[in-house]
């Protein structure tokens, strides 16, 4: 299966749920689908380890492609049959536990940022994330091992050595989107964005909303998406007085 294909930016009008998403690359049991992403994760974690004068456009080709398969069948995978303590929480599915415990995102980001995270791989990187939120069948932000690779990748976005191109604005405004939505529906992400730390919020309390703001005032759909997206950011800082204090004392947005 395509990286890309899987991958391609969709506009406010032409978003569709899971069920009518290109099929995962595994639709076989949670176990055979563990072993295919280990045997993935295998070849990436080879190039990863290997010294930074090593590595080579074959490299980069090799990791996105493995890249694709991984985060396609995490996409797909279901959560744990078998509740929490509580039975409030469903228990990740094994495939989210392995990245969790070899914190497998935060590895795949830091490898991008160290060899110079060109435009291309920028833009992959951004819809990685945007299919992974919009699509998974697990809350992925409730866990900093997803949450915090993605406000590093966005942190980049914001810094003015790197910034985001033109031709990225859709991709990182739709995953803007896919946060914000995520944040509405659980409350708790919300605190977990609003309390990371301020390396991976670059110099903001709060980075969504920083990034969101240029995009209010454009026409079209990005514009109207970004207006979107701020008006649930909005909604939610009605119940969360941190939230709610940052917009009016330290951000450069006023109401029109």
């Amino acid at each position: 299966m395509s990286w890309m294909s899987r991958l391609n930016p969709r506009g406010p009008g032409n978003r569709s749920g899971h069920n009518t998403a290109t099929p995962g690359p595994c639709t076989a049991d949670p176990e055979t689908c563990l072993m295919v992403f280990e045997n993935h994760w295998r070849q990436v974690s080879w190039v990863l380890e290997q010294r930074e004068s090593s590595s080579s456009s074959d490299d980069l080709t090799a990791v996105r492609n493995h890249t694709d398969q991984m985060l396609c069948l995490l996409a797909d995978e279901q959560p744990s049959d078998c509740p929490d303590g509580d039975g409030t929480v469903p228990n990740v599915g094994p495939i989210l536990e392995m990245v969790i415990r070899k914190n497998i995102l935060e590895r795949l980001l830091h490898w991008h940022l160290r060899r110079g995270l060109d435009s291309e791989s920028q833009g992959a990187l951004l819809k990685l994330f945007e299919m992974l939120i919009g699509q998974s069948q697990q809350p992925l932000l409730q866990h900093s091992a997803v949450l915090h690779p993605l406000l590093r990748l966005l942190g980049a976005c914001a810094e003015p050595e790197l910034g985001c191109p033109s031709a990225l604005e859709n991709s990182l405004v739709l995953l803007l989107n896919q946060i914000c939505v995520s944040m509405a529906r659980q409350p708790v992400v919300l605190e977990k964005l609003f309390q990371a730390a301020p390396a991976e919020q670059c110099s903001t309390n709060f980075l969504i909303f920083s990034l969101l703001v240029p995009f209010i005032h454009r026409e079209g759909a990005i514009g109207q998406q970004a207006r979107d997206s701020l008006l649930l950011v909005m909604a939610a800082s009605a119940s969360h007085e941190a939230l709610a204090r940052y917009i009016t004392e330290n951000s450069y947005f006023c109401p029109v």
